[in-house]
């Protein structure tokens, strides 16, 4: 494209620049285990990133799915987590407590199948005498009935379950999630924005801005403001807010970043919307596109390793799907699940969760094998409520035309 320095300063009104990480549940699958397109996942849209693909995948099983469970109630006979001390206990009480109980460790996982393969590897090889961990890996949309037919029918299978924003709400909502204990080892280095009282956030995917490096030649953009070189026109290629959470949630960021006026400056460049990222970053990938946002690392980066002209970068008003890691509530292995979680909150569990392109709470977590170091999340972290996302709903819809 010519002329691409000839970047025309944006006119929105001024507004403090913060980052907002959303839960994938409102971006509905874009991390691990989302399922569809973009109903958005272990990436935002459920197909490309470990979310997304996770969402294509069968519901699968490390053994028999039908493990013994609590009785109607779904917490009269269960045993109880050691009481949290104020103080933080050593991995070897913790280790010793969840080796003395003898049920079988269960979890529901929104991972991919190779990152929850990889886990029950590590966590078996680390803990023997706890006696493996069944892991059954499903997108969030099967997950999050199923989890919920269980408990409504007082049977407690999974000792330990990953969600996203919205499934982790309603399971609170019906006190299905126990506490994480306070005195877990892991936490005591662990960034206390990022824990909740029944749950604690394991991945953070960052939603990016792709562009085709052929189409924009020698002046890429670097900010939100480039994209509103009238050059641009026809070329923008955006995720479509009223078709995905997580693209909402995205342009939700930006809303409260810049401005509605932002937002029509963008839909006066006649932008595309496309139903997810995946079929954004195809026309991206050859060409029909100059830029894709929402877009995913998780997305861009195999394109770039199969020698596709494609780049991205990170927006200041970054947004992004979370997903959590939580116990339940009447488990009958409360300290296997709490051992569990902490291990999971661990900087190889992290790596083998997050060096994929996404982003772990952790600071300079390192590369375990050959997963990659995962980005950290920034410091000024904020995520915003559900609530006031769906209540910005038409204002958005409107400032980009689609109302």
């Amino acid at each position: 494209m010519s002329n691409m320095s000839s970047r025309p300063q944006a006119r929105w009104r001024t507004r403090s620049v913060k980052i907002v990480v959303l839960g994938a549940a409102l971006a509905l699958c874009v991390l691990p285990a989302c399922g569809g397109d973009d109903s958005d996942s272990n990436g935002a849209e459920t197909s490309a990133t470990p979310a997304e693909s996770a969402a294509s995948a069968a519901v699968t099983t490390s053994s028999d799915e039908t493990k013994p469970s609590s009785d109607a109630t779904g917490t009269t006979d269960a045993p109880s987590a050691s009481a949290p001390s104020g103080d933080s206990m050593t991995i070897e009480e913790l280790y010793e407590r969840a080796s003395g109980e003898d049920h079988q460790l269960t979890v529901y996982s929104v991972l991919t199948e190779a990152q929850d393969a990889a886990l029950k590897s590590l966590f078996e090889s680390q803990y023997p005498d706890v006696g493996g961990v069944d892991i059954l890996t499903m997108p969030l949309p099967t997950l999050q009935p199923r989890y919920a037919a269980e408990r409504e029918a007082g049977t407690v299978v999974a000792d330990v379950v990953f969600t996203q924003p919205s499934a982790k709400q309603q399971f609170d909502d019906n006190g299905w999630l126990a506490p994480v204990d306070p005195s877990l080892p892991a936490l005591v280095d662990y960034p206390a924005r990022f824990l909740e009282d029944t749950g604690a956030v394991i991945q953070i995917g960052p939603q990016v801005v792709a562009f085709n490096t052929d189409v924009v030649g020698d002046e890429p953009p670097t900010s939100m403001q480039d994209l509103l070189n009238p050059e641009f026109k026809g070329q923008l290629g955006f995720g479509d807010p009223q078709a995905s959470d997580a693209s909402l949630a995205a342009f939700y960021g930006l809303y409260e970043a810049y401005g509605a006026e932002y937002l029509e400056q963008l839909a006066a460049l006649e932008p595309k919307y496309y139903p997810g990222a995946v079929p954004a970053s195809a026309d991206l990938a050859s060409g029909q596109i100059a830029v894709s946002y929402p877009s995913y690392l998780a997305i861009t980066n195999p394109l770039k390793d199969q020698g596709a002209p494609v780049d991205t970068f990170l927006p200041d008003a970054m947004t992004g799907p979370v997903s959590y890691v939580s116990p339940s509530e009447g488990s009958a292995s409360p300290n296997k699940a709490q051992l569990y979680i902490n291990f999971v909150l661990s900087d190889d569990a992290q790596s083998i969760i997050n060096g994929n392109g996404m982003m772990t709470p952790l600071s300079d977590v390192p590369s375990f094998e050959n997963y990659g170091s995962p980005l950290t999340a920034p410091d000024d972290f904020s995520p915003p409520d559900l609530e006031t996302i769906a209540a910005a709903r038409p204002a958005i819809l409107a400032a980009l035309g689609l109302a």
